[in-house]
């Protein structure tokens, strides 16, 4: 069973969201009295989302002022942007899911609203053979505002003037 913990840390150093993936509620709160520590955690559960003080047996938490600090220092941080799957096209959606499928491929990761594409810093490097001219343009646009990631969402806004597609 796969666990993934997502939220703030709070002052105190405790997690406030779990996110357990493919797990019955009952799975998830077994795996709750055997893994974690502070056993008078309150958890209210909506689906797979357990809400609550979380603390890992054996885990100590750097302070937040600390993780603050690296994450502020880091270099390796860059911006994303949303981007309507109504601006790609059937194609390219094609593209998309079959480089995401490729184990050799890490720039392009799916998911069932849409898809992640990470963009190296030299755009002549975001080719993708076959992708349409939309899709380069895109990217490269994207990439020259200033955002590595392009986060392709059902949900989200269609991007400037560019043409909508049906799936």
């Amino acid at each position: 069973m796969k666990f993934t913990v997502i939220g703030q840390q709070a002052e105190d150093g405790k997690l406030f969201f779990l996110h357990a993936t493919a797990a019955t509620v009952k799975d998830a709160m077994s795996w709750l009295e055997n893994e974690v520590a502070d056993s008078k955690a309150v958890m209210a559960v909506t689906g797979h989302l357990l809400e609550g003080e979380v603390i890992f047996k054996g885990e100590e938490l750097p302070a937040k002022h600390e993780t603050v600090a690296e994450v502020s220092a880091s270099g390796e941080k860059y911006a994303a942007i949303g981007i309507s799957t109504t601006n790609l096209t059937v194609n390219d959606v094609e593209l998309l899911t079959f480089m995401a499928k490729d184990p050799s491929c890490n720039m392009v990761s799916m998911r069932q609203t849409g898809f992640f594409v990470k963009l190296y810093n030299e755009p002549t490097s975001n080719h993708y053979p076959g992708a349409s001219t939309t899709l380069r343009s895109l990217m490269s646009d994207v990439l020259a505002g200033g955002c590595r990631l392009i986060e392709f969402d059902t949900d989200a806004e269609p991007f400037g003037d560019y043409p909508l597609f049906e799936h």
